[in-house]
C-alpha cells in the first residue's frame, strides 16, 4: 500500500487538540492582551504561554510584551521540538499502531453513514478507499482534522512554538522538551475502540462551522481573549460525556505532569518561559488551575 502523505505529518497532526479553555480560574486574572500568563510563588517563577500548533501565514511578529519575557529568560520549554522527530519514526509508529492489522476495518466499527462521511471527506484530498479503510479511527479523525487545517491554510510549520523556539535560537536561550514522542502518540492510539469511534464521530460534527470559525479565533487568541476557545471547542466536553475520557487522557493526565515537569525546572533556572498548547493552560484542571491550587500567584499579561 502506498503510504499516504500524511505519514509524515503525524506528530504535528496529533497537536491539534490546542484549544480548551477554562470559565472559571479561581484567582486568575484573565484581563490581559496577550495569551502569556506570568505565575509566581515560594519556589519560584516562570511565564506561561499558550500555542496553537497551526496558524496561518502572516501570523507574526507578536506583541513586543511576549519577545521581551522571552528575552527576559534563561530557558524556552514547549512540549516537543518537532524539528527533531525521525520522520521514519514516525512513519513506524502509525504503519505499527495507526492501522488494522487483523481482518477489521474501519467500517466495520463505524455505522454506514459516518463511514460514507469519511470516504468522501478524504477522496476530495486524495486518498483511497483502499488506504482509508485501514485507518484505525484515531487516526482517521487525525487525517480529518489535519485536513480542515489545510483546506483553511494553516499550517504546522507557522505554529506558536516552532516560533518561539526560532526566537529562542536566535538569542541563544537554552531549549527543554516536557514531554515524548511516545508519550504523545500513545495518550491516543492506546484509547479503546469504542472511545475512537466516539472522538472520530466529534470530529466530523459541524466542520464547515469549525472551519469558518477557526480563523476568528486566531484574532482572539491575538487578543489574549478566553472565553471564545471555549464557547467554540471545550464545550463538547460538557455536551458529549462519551468523549470525556479523551478529554482526560489528552489534557487533564498531561496538565498534571507538565506541572511537574515545570517544577522541576525552578530552581535550576532564572524565569523560565513556558509554551505549551493553549488547552493545557485553561482546561478546568489545567495548569492555572493547577498551580494555584498549589499556592502560585498567575496574572495573565
Amino acid at each position: 500500500m502506498k503510504k499516504p502523505y500524511y505519514f509524515k505529518k503525524l506528530f504535528q497532526i496529533v497537536l491539534l487538540a490546542i484549544f480548551i479553555v477554562l470559565l472559571s480560574t479561581g484567582t486568575a486574572q484573565l484581563e490581559g492582551d496577550n495569551f502569556l500568563w506570568e505565575i509566581s510563588g515560594e519556589e519560584g517563577e516562570f511565564y506561561l504561554m499558550g500555542s496553537l500548533h497551526f496558524m496561518p501565514q502572516g501570523s507574526y511578529p507578536l506583541s513586543d510584551e511576549i519577545y521581551n519575557a522571552l528575552n527576559n529568560s534563561d530557558l524556552l520549554a514547549v512540549e516537543l521540538d518537532l524539528r527533531e522527530l525521525d520522520q521514519q519514526l514516525i512513519q513506524q509508529y502509525v504503519q505499527e499502531n495507526g492501522l488494522f492489522h487483523d481482518e477489521t476495518r474501519l467500517e466495520d466499527v463505524l455505522d454506514e453513514d459516518t463511514y460514507e462521511k469519511i470516504i468522501e471527506l478524504t477522496g476530495d484530498f486524495g486518498l483511497a478507499e483502499s488506504q482509508v479503510n485501514l485507518f484505525k479511527p484515531w487516526y482517521a479523525s487525525q487525517v480529518i482534522s489535519d485536513i480542515i487545517f489545510q483546506e483553511i491554510g494553516f499550517e504546522s510549520a507557522e505554529g506558536v512554538d516552532l516560533h518561539m523556539i526560532q526566537q529562542a535560537e536566535e538569542q541563544d536561550i537554552k531549549l527543554f522538551e516536557l514531554e515524548t514522542f511516545e508519550e504523545q502518540m500513545d495518550m491516543i492510539s492506546t484509547m479503546d475502540i469504542d472511545l475512537q469511534v466516539a472522538v472520530l464521530k466529534d470530529t466530523l460534527a459541524d466542520l464547515d462551522y469549525q472551519a469558518d470559525t477557526l480563523v476568528e479565533l486566531v484574532d482572539k487568541w491575538h487578543e489574549g481573549e478566553v472565553e471564545p476557545i471555549y464557547e467554540f471547542l471545550f464545550a463538547n466536553r460538557e455536551e458529549n460525556p462519551d468523549i470525556e475520557e479523551y478529554y482526560q487522557k489528552v489534557f487533564d493526565e498531561r496538565d498534571s505532569n507538565m506541572k511537574e515537569g515545570i517544577l522541576e525546572l525552578l530552581p535550576d533556572y532564572d524565569k523560565p518561559f513556558v509554551v505549551v498548547g493553549s488547552g493545557h493552560i485553561i482546561n478546568n484542571e489545567g495548569l492555572l488551575y493547577l498551580f494555584e491550587n498549589a499556592g502560585f500567584e498567575t496574572e495573565q499579561l
